[in-house]
């Protein structure tokens, strides 16, 4: 968001609001959409049902073979 937008978000679309009263509806406004880009974001990671999470890297890596020295 550029300082463009936050003086538009500031300047009064109604007279009788005070300057606190715009900057706390141009803070609610930012914080309303940071909750839809995590809403967003949560849905594009959630699995869809019967899908497969991929294993953490390391768990399908091949175990390696202990020789057996001796034994």
């Amino acid at each position: 968001m550029t300082l463009g937008w936050w003086i538009k978000a500031i300047e009064p679309q109604d007279p009788a609001m005070s300057v606190h009263a715009r900057l706390w509806q141009a803070i609610l406004d930012v914080e309303w959409v940071l909750i839809q880009l995590v809403c967003v974001l949560k849905q594009q990671t959630t699995l869809e049902p019967g899908s497969k999470r991929p294993p953490p890297s390391g768990i399908n890596k091949p175990l390696l073979k202990r020789s057996r020295l001796g034994n």
